[in-house]
């Protein structure tokens, strides 16, 4: 039998999103506020540091930065919604459960449609990658440098020629070189970092659980909408959770949306 809903007020749904996010209950540390948000958009640098700010105001503005470049306790990948995003070091493995198999294939079905190359040929090229960041990180045109054939890639300067092995956790961006991004390899920038991507089944279901500790409750095209997911995707993983979660309905809404059964 489903439980009962749960009915709240419009004021309640506020103050919870409110208090979890950070707002209204700042902090302390913030890399727990980056971890509140799961990941922190990135495509605007400056974005960064303000958004982690709002959150916990006793951070430094400089934080970000030191935490990527010095701490190695946060990088830039991409991820929900195909775009970059700033991480927790500790959700890497998160992150490539979740986007890592099926963001690859897209990766490499553009290589194949606009480049020219087959399957074995972009993988070739995408080790020659890794083995030029074995010596050490590359800001973009010292790799290209170094592997040709990325000179080939369309929209590199959206990281088309770098996100199939940022999908895969094999390479995080680490911080900037003037205005070009510097990539690393991850298990050389992070070589203590326990890194053991979950079946992307149990990822996805703490991808969700995650997201609604802090946004929730929730519709499934909220969720959908924020991780860039596709519907079927969010439909067979909210009900892998169903025992995991509760309907609630707030004032004014009569659809009953989705929280944390552990938060009603």
């Amino acid at each position: 039998m489903k439980a009962a809903a749960l009915h709240i007020t419009a004021e309640q749904a506020r103050l919870f999103a409110l208090s979890r996010g950070g707002i209204a209950t700042p902090f302390d540390r913030p890399l727990d506020a980056v971890r509140s948000m799961v990941a922190i958009q990135a495509q605007y640098a400056a974005s960064i540091p303000l958004a982690i700010h709002a959150r916990c105001p006793s951070a430094p503005l400089a934080w970000a930065d030191r935490a990527v470049a010095r701490e190695r306790t946060l990088v830039k990948t991409w991820c929900l919604r195909g775009t970059l995003h700033a991480v927790a070091s500790d959700d890497l493995a998160l992150m490539t459960g979740v986007f890592g198999e099926p963001y690859h294939l897209a990766i490499e079905r553009i290589m194949l449609r606009e480049c020219g190359m087959d399957a074995a040929t972009w993988h070739r090229v995408e080790q020659d990658v890794l083995a030029a960041l074995a010596a050490g990180p590359l800001d973009r045109v010292a790799l290209h440098a170094a592997v040709p054939r990325l000179k080939e890639v369309p929209w590199a300067g959206w990281g088309e020629d770098v996100k199939g092995l940022a999908y895969q956790g094999s390479l995080v961006m680490i911080g900037s070189k003037g205005p070009r991004p510097v990539f690393a390899r991850r298990d050389m920038w992070l070589p203590d970092l326990r890194f053991r991507p979950h079946t992307r089944a149990k990822a996805l279901e703490e991808m969700l659980m995650r997201y609604l500790s802090t946004f929730g409750p929730a519709t499934l095209t909220d969720f959908a909408h924020w991780s860039g997911l596709p519907a079927a995707v969010v439909r067979e993983t909210v009900h892998r959770a169903e025992p995991l979660l509760a309907p609630v309905i707030v004032e004014g809404n009569p659809t009953p949306l989705l929280a944390r059964a552990a938060d009603t």
